[in-house]
């Protein structure tokens, strides 16, 4: 019976031996991806292979940084938002009050007008 010798390759990220179907050329990662890769393992190049396993693990890392600075960007945001609203509140309590107390804007005007003699 013939035995498979199926080529194997050696993934440059976690050093072990792959078949050829589970591994992929670095020229075909892009974008993020390749950035994550190229940071966390300076020795990896785009000219190397990569196997899938761990494509797809720092695949999930890329994707997992991208959303926590989303959500970290809408929190930001959403603190602006409120502090925006509080703020407008602030305005219109004061409108109100001063509406409230009689104090319009003529009022004011009027009082802060030196008097004819």
């Amino acid at each position: 019976m013939p035995k498979n010798h199926a080529k194997t390759y050696t993934c440059p990220i976690c050093h072990q031996e792959k078949p050829a179907r589970e591994v992929l050329h670095g020229d075909l990662v892009h974008g993020g991806v390749l950035e994550l890769i190229q940071n966390t393992h300076p020795g990896w190049s785009a000219q190397d292979l990569i196997c899938l396993s761990c494509l797809n693990r720092l695949r999930a890392e890329y994707v997992g940084t991208v959303l926590a600075a989303e959500r970290g960007e809408l929190s930001r945001l959403e603190a602006e938002v409120v502090k925006s609203l509080k703020d407008q509140e602030m305005i219109s309590q004061n409108i109100n009050e001063e509406f409230e107390s009689g104090n319009t804007f003529r009022m004011s005007v009027e009082t802060s007008m030196p008097q004819p003699r």
